[in-house]
């Protein structure tokens, strides 16, 4: 059979991209959250189900606008003191899904140890059933690129911000998963080819996508809809000029291209600076309780890097 990215064949690389599944049910129907294996759903709920308890428990200040669109908010809770240090994080959803509320399980851990936790949200795709629908060339009315943009956007802005909130905007830790960790990539790339990456100590990203050719060739190019310029300037791996910021790299038990991806990323970044990558035993939403193991290496990421002066 014809093979059309890496070896893979069409239905492979679109398994490769849908966590081992096929994308589309025999009747043409979107793969559903209930299709995926079960271990997975569980990891889902136990994340869902711990982000409820701490919402209620810790009560943040919840949909705080750093924009005018509806989905430009975010969730803070803020550690007990003042110019306390801070992790942002920018949950995944397939770049249509993602919200606050999501990854609020990493913020009783950060909290309990004096780190202000922010809760991301921002504009996305439409959804599939919205795009995939449609196959006209015409781009979604939110991009990618927007995507990114919008993240870029908010870095800047959030750290004159912070100060108002009794945060030390020179101690951020900036984490993504999935296709968080994708658009938060490019997006301190651009920021570091820029020269402007003060006060970001490191970047935690969590199972993504770092180079979008691959993902333009699968079914996801039916809702990325992507030209050839905007994979380049969307790919994180495509972006690197100056170095990042400390990166710690981490998959759970993913997909072969998805560890390809954090592979190649790795490398990449280690060429002009500093890359940790971790296999964590877990799989792609399980990753989100990892962080609860004090001798997990995303904890000790975190805390030391927050422990040392500014950059």
């Amino acid at each position: 059979m014809k093979t059309v990215y890496n070896g893979y064949t069409q239905d492979e690389l679109d398994k490769q991209h849908n966590f081992g599944l096929l994308p589309y049910t025999p009747d043409g129907v979107v793969v559903k959250f209930s299709h995926r294996p079960e271990h997975m759903q569980q990891s889902a709920r136990q994340n869902k189900s711990c982000s409820e308890e701490y919402l209620k428990l810790l009560k943040p200040q919840e949909n705080i606008p750093y924009g005018e669109h509806p989905k430009q908010v975010f969730d803070l809770y803020k550690a007990e003191g003042d110019n306390t240090p801070c992790v942002i994080m920018l949950s995944g959803g397939g770049f249509m899904r993602g919200r606050t509320k999501v990854w609020s399980q990493w913020s009783k851990k950060c909290i309990e140890n004096g780190i202000s936790f922010i809760d991301l949200d921002h504009p996305q795709i439409p959804s599939q059933e919205e795009t995939i629908l449609d196959d006209s060339v015409q781009p979604p009315s939110t991009t990618l690129l927007d995507m990114i943009d919008n993240a870029e956007r908010f870095i800047y802005w959030i750290r004159d911000e912070l100060p108002n909130y009794g945060i030390d905007p020179n101690r951020l830790i900036l984490a993504g998963h999935s296709s968080g960790a994708g658009v938060l990539s490019t997006a301190v790339a651009r920021i570091s080819n820029a020269g402007n990456a003060d006060g970001i100590r490191g970047l935690v990203l969590l199972s993504g996508y770092y180079d979008f050719l691959g993902p333009s060739l699968s079914f996801r190019q039916k809702f990325l809809k992507l030209s050839p310029s905007e994979i380049i300037k969307c790919s994180a791996i495509r972006n690197i000029v100056r170095p990042l910021p400390p990166v710690l790299i981490g998959t759970g038990e993913e997909t072969e291209e998805i560890i390809q991806h954090a592979n190649r990323f790795h490398e990449a970044i280690s060429w002009i600076g500093e890359s940790e990558k971790v296999l964590f035993p877990t799989d792609h939403f399980g990753l989100g309780m990892e962080l609860y193991d004090d001798k997990s290496k995303m904890w000790q990421f975190i805390t030391k890097k927050l422990a040392f002066g500014p950059n």
